[in-house]
């Protein structure tokens, strides 16, 4: 059985994935006790709005297969658009409810870099099945942003327990 799968888009600034971002997600992809890895792709927007991929980043060398396999045809294979952008619908763990993706050209400032991750939720595998057993639905889930977590008195900054 497969987790939940996320598709995360982080940009940067120039086309250099920034050496705490490589180290952190190196980590994850060694320990895939929360998280599992499935692909992760890198690649930069030219001033003059064409795209290339970032095949000599050191994140690039240190994943153990073909960077991007999976996303890039999940991004750029026919209908893969329509996928990402239909409307939002339950996974197949009963846990999260699958929302819009724009466009990566779209997205992109000119003269950036993105890396672009498939990440496997690990830990919500038990917690999917126990909710399909049980008939139990999403009702809705979303990321709270660091405004609204400081509002509630929380350091967004802050590691370790509360």
């Amino acid at each position: 059985m497969i987790g939940p799968v996320q598709l995360m888009m982080i940009g940067f600034r120039g086309d250099r994935i920034p050496r705490e971002v490589h180290d952190v997600v190196c980590s994850l992809m060694r320990d895939e006790s929360c998280v599992h890895v499935l692909d992760m792709w890198s690649v930069a927007m030219r001033p003059d709005r064409t795209m290339r991929e970032l095949t000599d980043s050191d994140l690039a060398r240190t994943w153990s297969g073909t960077p991007g396999r999976l996303l890039s045809r999940l991004i750029t294979e026919a209908g893969a658009e329509a996928s990402l952008t239909s409307e939002p619908a339950t996974d197949d763990n009963g846990l999260f409810i699958a929302g819009r993706i724009g466009s990566l050209r779209q997205q992109m400032p000119a003269g950036s870099g993105v890396l672009i991750l498939l990440v496997e939720h690990v830990w919500a595998i038990p917690l999917g099945g126990v909710v399909s057993r049980c008939h139990g639905f999403p009702v809705t889930d979303g990321w709270v942003g660091s405004t609204a977590l400081e509002h509630l008195g929380l350091d967004p900054g802050a590691t370790g327990p509360l």
